[in-house]
């Protein structure tokens, strides 16, 4: 059996890219007031912009809907908005898990010939046959453990406005007609908006280091809809002390876990 011709581009060692991406002012804000942050940004860009270009990465590989499940990003500098960066990546690993296929995709993005994030993207494509793809296990990544007690927190929702906002329209993030084709009852809160509650609370604690050496891996790990409240918060990790490193955990009011994961300072 052959694989899936939506995934046919995603061999292992395929390379996409580079391609060439303006972080304008305009697409900083949306983010910004998207993730409902209040944090002035000092002309430069939202770290989580590496989290956009990564999926857009994804997204020239793989078209069509997909379903974000991992992210890992290493902030190296911070980037002036403005700027044109160089976006790459490699296809660095393909392969289905229950049923379900899976790629793996580490990309780079560089300003001026320097890397300035870089990191791993998992994605799932719903409606997408595994023929052809090898039955594994998959990653390892942060698990949803009891946390200790919180060293931060704050609780958010964010409506229709907003997702379509950081999103933008016409996508399972927006879109009802969309969100249905792939078996969804109605439009999700993208993960990178999700983790964004958790970016919000590093760079408070953090300042400046966490856009010029935080590193951080997220887990998308349960769906989080329009208008539902999300309990973001950092915690003492049982690897590290007080700082580092840092668990990450967002909580919906039932109890749901939507995400797990793990921040630090290189």
């Amino acid at each position: 059996m052959t694989v899936d011709e939506r995934l046919a581009r995603a061999e292992r060692g395929t390379r996409i890219g580079p391609r060439p991406l303006e972080l304008s002012a305009d697409w900083n804000a949306k983010l910004v007031a998207g993730s409902g942050s209040s944090l002035a940004q000092g002309g430069d860009a939202d770290p989580l912009l590496a989290g956009q270009l990564a999926l857009a990465v994804y997204a020239a590989c793989v078209p069509g809907p997909m379903i974000h499940v991992m992210q890992r990003t290493r902030h190296h500098a911070s980037v002036p908005v403005g700027v044109t960066v160089e976006c790459d990546g490699v296809v660095a690993d393909r392969y289905a898990k229950r049923g379900r296929p899976y790629v793996e995709i580490d990309f780079a993005v560089s300003n001026d010939g320097n890397t300035t994030w870089d990191g791993t993207i998992l994605c799932t494509n719903p409606n997408t046959s595994c023929d052809g793809l090898d039955e594994r296990a998959g990653s390892s990544a942060p698990q949803a453990g009891r946390p200790s007690s919180e060293l931060a927190s704050l609780d958010h929702a964010f409506d229709l406005d907003a997702m379509t906002l950081y999103s933008g329209p016409g996508n399972i993030h927006s879109d009802l007609d969309v969100a249905r084709s792939v078996g969804l009852d109605q439009p999700v809160v993208q993960g990178m908006q999700v983790a964004s509650l958790c970016a919000r609370l590093l760079g408070e604690r953090w300042d400046a280091e966490w856009s010029s050496r935080g590193e951080w891996e997220v887990r998308f790990v349960g769906m989080a809809w329009a208008d539902e409240s999300l309990h973001a918060s950092l915690h003492r990790s049982s690897q590290g002390g007080n700082e580092d490193p840092l668990d990450l955990r967002v909580v919906k009011a039932d109890g749901t876990i939507c995400l797990v994961g793990r921040a630090s300072l290189t």
